[in-house]
């Protein structure tokens, strides 16, 4: 089990207020009734003022050299308002043992992880492959959320990008875990027979800048942001290409997977694909689902198995998923992933200063430590966390 890590929060109709009760809250602990428990206590102990302050710690002493130092203690005016999303990357993300560190971060992650891991009637999950690491990054991010919304914060909207659209879909029940195996059971089969001649590069330019140097006939597999499309090429034309880019002041980055999928390479496959998983049962979702394969399409989309079967040739438009949210008062964005990978596109996506960006868990890092100095973001940002649900694993 990952060393406990405490925190402590206070509010105030002012900034110094809000400071000085959480000094008066920060006295009733010491090294002998230091607990998750008693932190719990005292963060129920909040009046709904405007001004909030926290401090993350590891023992009494860490907590009294942080005090002695104001600068160590996090103060904002929350946002009284507005709504969340949830972002759900992809398949760069996987870590070693990621599942096994996150059940041992909390009880309840535990309980989620283990119940998506009985469903595994196929044991994939007992494998080393690509298929093993998909369903891995599936359950971590579908794990992530129903801690979140255990710990009282509820997503308004659902993005996901590519593979992180299977867990969105799991998530909300729009799909089993058993079926959403066989989705991608299915579908790395057929990026395994026609995708191996292929990679993805991260370029970082806009599309039309990346068309015009490459002569048109560009593949995209994703729309991250304006300056950075994925694109899948011959793994042969690599040297060219590169050559292109160089010359002409473009960066570039291989990705470390073949081809994954959404490219028009796999068009032909569309029907194999399609008679695979067409007995499929697919459900409504209650929490509103941005898609991110077909523009400006709404959450029904996902209950199509053609939405699915779309899903493995068109490109991830990411960046045009922003445009449902235009308008919209949102007050965070949170990652639900390992490593918050799509935190940086999202905030090229949607500028607007007062939404704070909230990281899960960031990658190499202690995943309770993160989850809870994440909540206590969250708690600066105007969410009210079910302390006990977060201090109980």
């Amino acid at each position: 089990m990952a060393k406990d890590i405490f925190l402590i929060v206070a509010d105030g109709s002012t900034k110094e207020e809000s400071v000085e009760n959480l000094k008066k809250k920060a006295q009733k602990i010491s090294e002998k009734n230091i607990s998750m428990k008693l932190c719990s206590l005292l963060n129920e102990e909040v009046s709904g003022e405007k001004f909030r302050s926290c401090i993350v710690f590891s023992d009494a002493e860490n907590l009294r050299r942080q005090l002695a130092d104001e600068n160590s203690i996090s103060t904002c005016e929350h946002k009284e308002s507005g709504k969340r999303v949830f972002l759900f990357p992809g398949n760069g993300i996987y870590q070693k043992d990621m599942l096994r560190i996150l059940k041992n971060s909390h009880s309840y992650l535990k309980h989620i992880i283990e119940e998506c891991e009985n469903s595994d009637k196929t044991h994939v999950l007992e494998n080393d492959d690509y298929l093993s690491r998909q369903l891995q990054i599936c359950i971590s991010e579908i794990a992530v959320m129903k801690f979140w919304i255990y710990c009282g914060v509820v997503p308004d909207f659902i993005i996901g990008h590519s593979l992180g659209e299977y867990a969105v879909a799991t998530a909300t029940g729009v799909m089993s875990i058993e079926n959403c195996i066989r989705m991608l059971n299915a579908r790395g089969k057929i990026l395994n027979e026609k995708m191996n001649d292929f990679i993805m590069l991260a370029v970082y330019a806009s599309y039309e800048k990346v068309s015009e140097v490459l002569g048109g006939n560009v593949d995209v597999s994703a729309y991250n942001c304006p300056e950075l499309i994925t694109i899948t090429i011959e793994s042969g034309a690599l040297e060219r290409i590169g050559s292109i880019f160089k010359e002409c002041g473009i960066k570039y980055n291989r990705l470390p997977l073949s081809g994954g999928g959404h490219s028009r390479k796999l068009k032909s496959a569309e029907k194999e694909f399609k008679e695979a998983i067409s007995d499929i049962q697919l459900n409504t979702a209650e929490i509103e689902i941005i898609p991110t394969a077909v523009v400006g399409a709404d959450k029904t989309a996902l209950y199509d198995i053609d939405y699915w079967t779309g899903h493995l040739v068109n490109p991830v438009c990411f960046m045009q998923s922003f445009e449902r949210l235009c308008g919209e008062d949102i007050r965070s964005m949170i990652d639900v992933g390992v490593s918050p990978v799509l935190l940086n596109m999202a905030m090229m996506n949607f500028r607007d200063l007062s939404v704070r960006w909230i990281p899960s868990i960031k990658s190499g890092r202690n995943y309770r430590t993160q989850l809870i100095k994440s909540a206590s973001q969250l708690y600066l940002s105007g969410e009210n966390i079910i302390w006990k649900n977060l201090f109980e694993g």
